[in-house]
């Protein structure tokens, strides 16, 4: 029995012998070095800071690819045409409440020119020029709207709503999938696959 322990205890400091950090009885590491050198030189050796810097890396891989939506998510709009002025062409749909309502953001200039009917709260129509008004102009100033109109209470703003909603309900379910298929394939082949699928889709 002692002989046992005693090789035992042996063939684990052997072994903690050969890692470039320090470990416990389990083999575990027990400090953190930063240090690039630390990932060693072979398979073995840097074992344990090759596991840090890959998830790690892996990590903001995934968050980037899953939040760097939000700020491009007009232009993702705009790109698959469920934009207001896309699906309802302004020239051809003039009075949708989308565009009576605008404004520009940069020079705050408004879509009607010469204001709104009934009111700016609930308008139907913009107003016709007044009397010291320039009568030449439209008064409705389609040149203010963007490349995509994505305000609320559009078609566009619904869906990126409802693809957030939607996006952050399926995690649900996933987190509840990856813990069979951890057990199953290891936490590396399962993360390789997931990143490998997010890249697909972040790429196109």
């Amino acid at each position: 029995f002692f002989s046992q322990v005693l090789f035992g205890s042996y063939l684990l400091t052997t072994m903690a012998d050969k890692y470039l950090v320090e470990v416990n009885d389990n083999l575990k590491a027990i400090e953190l070095n930063l240090n690039p050198v630390k990932v060693g030189k072979n398979v073995k050796e840097g074992v344990h800071m090759r596991a840090f810097w890959g998830s790690t890396i892996s990590f903001f891989l995934a968050f980037v690819g899953w939040f760097a939506l939000s700020p491009i998510a007009v232009d993702v709009a705009s790109s698959i045409g469920i934009c207001e002025n896309q699906m309802y062409p302004p020239e051809e749909y003039p009075k949708r409440k989308a565009y009576l309502k605008f404004k520009k953001v940069n020079t705050n200039e408004p879509y009607c020119r010469f204001g709104k009917v009934p009111n700016a709260d609930n308008p139907t129509d913009c107003a016709e020029a007044g009397a010291g008004d320039d009568a030449t102009l439209s008064k409705y100033n389609t040149e203010v709207l963007g490349s995509c109109i994505c305000t609320a209470g559009t078609h566009c703003a619904d869906t990126i709503t409802y693809s957030g909603v939607g996006s952050v309900g399926v995690t649900i379910f996933v987190r509840v999938a990856l813990g069979t298929l951890l057990e199953r394939f290891g936490p590396v082949n399962v993360q390789a696959i997931l990143l490998c699928f997010g890249a697909f889709w972040v790429a196109l």
